[in-house]
C-alpha cells in the first residue's frame, strides 16, 4: 500500500515533468500521470489536489495570455495534466469529470499548442467513452452534454 506521502512525492515529480520545457517530456509525463492515477480510486484526495493544481495552471485570463505568451506553456501544461487525469479513467466517468471536460472545452479556440492539446485530449476521451456513451451521458447535465457535443462537432475541432 502506498502512503499519502508517497503519492504526494510522486505527484510532485510528475507535475514538474509536465511543466518541462520539452514537449515530448510533457506528453510522456501526462501519460505517466494517467498510469499512476489508475492505482487510486477516483475519489482519492490526491486527485482533487491535482485537479486544483492543473486548473490553476490553465486558468489564465485571455487578456493576460495575449500580453504574455510565455504563460501559454503554463496553460498547456495544465491542460495536459488535466487530460492525464481524465485518461486514467478510460471507461468510466468519475463525478469530477463532466465539470472538468466543460472547463477544458473553453480552451478549444486557443492558438496552438493549446488547441492541439485540447483536440487530442477530447479525441482520446471520445475513443474510450463513445462505445458506452448512452450510459456515460447520464452522468452529464444537458448543458454539459451540449458543450461536449459542440467540441466534437464544431468546425474548428478538425482545423
Amino acid at each position: 500500500m502506498t502512503s499519502d506521502e508517497d503519492y504526494n512525492k510522486l505527484d510532485q515529480i510528475i507535475c514538474n515533468l509536465i511543466s518541462d520545457p520539452q514537449r515530448e517530456v510533457q506528453e510522456m509525463a501526462a501519460g505517466s500521470l494517467s498510469s499512476v492515477i489508475k492505482t487510486r480510486p477516483p475519489s482519492h484526495p490526491s486527485i482533487t489536489s491535482l485537479i486544483d493544481k492543473f486548473r490553476q495552471m490553465a486558468n489564465v485570463p485571455q487578456a493576460t495570455l495575449s500580453s504574455n505568451p510565455q504563460l501559454g506553456a503554463q496553460v498547456d501544461s495544465g491542460i495536459l495534466g488535466l487530460f492525464g487525469l481524465i485518461n486514467a479513467f478510460p471507461y468510466s466517468i468519475p463525478i469530477w469529470m463532466p465539470d472538468l471536460l466543460v472547463f477544458l472545452s473553453s480552451f478549444s479556440s486557443q492558438k496552438m499548442p493549446i488547441k492541439g492539446s485540447v483536440n487530442k485530449g477530447f479525441s482520446m476521451f471520445w475513443q474510450t467513452h463513445s462505445d458506452e456513451w448512452a450510459v456515460h451521458k447520464e452522468k452529464f447535465t444537458e448543458l454539459q452534454r451540449d458543450i461536449i457535443k459542440n467540441i466534437f462537432f464544431s468546425p474548428s475541432y478538425f482545423s
